[in-house]
């Protein structure tokens, strides 16, 4: 038997802690899951009677069976199988919508892809099959995938998040690369969500970025609590990262070296 991920919560106190938040979410709940992390997600919730949409209908079959899915949470039992799945792997974000499977549906195409600076493009210069603007690029945007999320919705301006949430009333999600559950609600001092594209400014990919370079220190952290407890225990972990970004302790402990 494989010994436990040192790096993680054990995931059954996260499944629970997924559904502890699940009981506080307006209904009905619906899951938007990654098909690439699976053999066959369809034909898996199928002969599970859970029902499922394809979020990139039309597409071809392959593309279409590792794109994302819009699953709907019927009862109890689909939702703790969906809360297991992503306590073990990256696979899910969970939405509340008072409107029903149909509206988010909809809504989750509509930001399938969104528009980001071709400043942030890897190809800014590259050809432009969708007509971009002359500022912006289309680009796919993986709202399915919670790490992606949770990197994303702080970043975001109210303008931004409205368009983000747009029939939702809740985002819920469990990630890794961020310290586990998160959540996101709509507040009544957002504004209408607007027409067209979700677009990002600069400003909102740097704030991205800021978040996304801080992951690795989350799971230096992680690993240092791990491997020396009895040194780390009372320590924050702004002190502990400073600790490693110096190599040393007051004691100049070995465990905190810097790699060579």
């Amino acid at each position: 038997m494989d010994s436990p991920n040192p790096f993680m919560p054990d995931p059954p106190a996260m499944a629970a802690n997924l559904q502890e938040r699940f009981i506080r979410m307006p209904r009905p709940i619906f899951a938007a899951m990654d098909g690439a992390l699976f053999d066959d997600l369809p034909g898996d919730l199928t002969r599970k009677g859970v029902f499922c949409r394809s979020l990139f209908l039309g597409a071809d079959r392959e593309t279409e069976l590792n794109g994302p899915w819009l699953v709907s949470i019927t009862n109890d039992e689909v939702e703790a199988y969906l809360a297991k799945l992503a306590s073990e792997q990256p696979c899910a974000v969970f939405w509340s919508c008072p409107e029903g499977e149909r509206a988010l549906w909809h809504h989750l195409r509509t930001i399938n892809e969104i528009l980001i600076p071709k400043s942030a493009s890897s190809n800014p210069g590259g050809a432009d099959p969708y007509n971009n603007t002359s500022d912006s690029i289309r680009v796919t945007f993986r709202h399915w995938d919670p790490n992606v999320l949770a990197n994303t919705i702080p970043a975001l301006t109210p303008i931004q998040l409205s368009r983000l949430f747009g029939p939702a009333k809740e985002i819920v999600l469990n990630s890794h690369d961020h310290g586990g559950r998160k959540s996101a609600t709509r507040t009544d001092d957002l504004p209408e969500p607007s027409r067209g594209l979700l677009k990002l400014d600069e400003l909102t990919i740097q704030l991205m970025e800021r978040e996304r370079q801080e992951v690795p220190a989350r799971r230096r952290m992680l690993y240092l609590r791990y491997v020396a407890p009895d040194h780390t225990r009372d320590m924050s972990d702004g002190g502990l990262d400073e600790v490693h970004q110096n190599g040393r302790t007051e004691d100049q402990s070995v465990w905190c070296r810097r790699r060579r």
